[in-house]
């Protein structure tokens, strides 16, 4: 009976050592082996290897803090990508007020900054929504072989004409090839994409056509878009359909409504700007389109 329990507690630390090991080369089946582990050995081991990658990544995150090689905007960038699993973001995501408060970030001395600036503190609402549905995607089992760009097109097909259908599939492709999102080389887009594809796959019927045309649909919206417009329409196709994904959108008559409210109001300007970049971001509008908003707060 000794002899057993020893075996299984080696067997537990030698599975817990693959999934760290996995975890830190960027394993993008870590969440299939998690499941695949949990089951061979009858073990709760999600627990455990959550722990320890968030022990690491708080450790590493405060020590660079601590040193001043990075400030918390920076790190804010780069959780996602840094994190894989959905649960370890969120405790990290929780965590940033208190780093901000214990090491503070330079502070901005230009307006134009409050403008540019995609990690400003007022868009963390809406990127931590973003990060949340797309950490429920990750979760999903992507089958091996999963041909992801070319089952969509075939699927859209069904439908439509080729014509209607290139334009998004090149998109596909593009930021499928795109190696920077949220941080280098995370390829942010294709791992969304190819997650959310299992995912819609695991439906039927009607439901199953409904949610092919939601992401032509929403494909269709992104082109012209930017990087996060592109992952924001993505997490938006579950929506209505899984009760946990929210959509960060709303109608374009809120959104102007919502413009209309903050050029008169009587604030001062570089929280008009914070304030409609929020609203902005949430309905990802282009950079180019922005200008003109921004001008009519003057």
């Amino acid at each position: 009976m000794a002899a057993r329990r020893i075996r299984s507690e080696r067997e537990h630390q030698r599975a817990i050592a693959d999934l760290y090991y996995k975890w830190d080369r960027n394993d993008e089946s870590l969440e299939w082996w998690i499941q695949q582990y949990e089951k061979r050995l009858r073990a709760p081991l999600r627990h455990v290897i959550e722990e320890r990658v968030f022990t690491t990544l708080r450790d590493r995150y405060e020590r660079r803090l601590k040193e001043g090689r990075s400030t918390v905007h920076e790190i804010e960038a780069i959780i996602w990508g840094d994190a894989k699993l959905p649960s370890v973001g969120e405790r990290l995501w929780s965590m940033l007020d208190v780093w901000e408060r214990q090491w503070p970030s330079p502070p901005k001395s230009e307006l134009q900054t409050l403008v540019t600036d995609s990690q400003n503190v007022h868009t963390r609402v809406v990127i931590k929504q973003t990060h949340k549905s797309m950490g429920l995607l990750v979760g999903q089992v992507v089958p091996a072989g999963q041909r992801t760009t070319d089952e969509i097109l075939t699927a859209w097909m069904t439908t439509r004409t080729w014509a209607a259908c290139k334009p998004l599939y090149e998109d596909m492709v593009i930021w499928g090839g795109t190696a920077t999102i949220y941080v280098d080389d995370d390829y942010l887009y294709r791992k969304t994409l190819r997650s959310l594809w299992a995912l819609i796959k695991s439906y039927h019927g009607e439901v199953y056509d409904e949610l092919v045309n939601r992401l032509w649909e929403e494909c269709n919206e992104s082109i012209g878009v930017c990087a996060q417009g592109h992952i924001t329409r993505l997490a938006n196709v579950m929506v209505g359909f899984h009760e946990e994904f929210l959509s960060p959108q709303c109608s374009k008559e809120q959104f102007q409504d919502k413009m209309s409210a903050i050029a008169a109001s009587t604030r001062p300007l570089p929280e008009k700007i914070a304030e409609a970049r929020l609203i902005m971001d949430e309905h990802a509008v282009p950079e180019g389109e922005r200008a003109a908003w921004f001008e009519a707060f003057d």
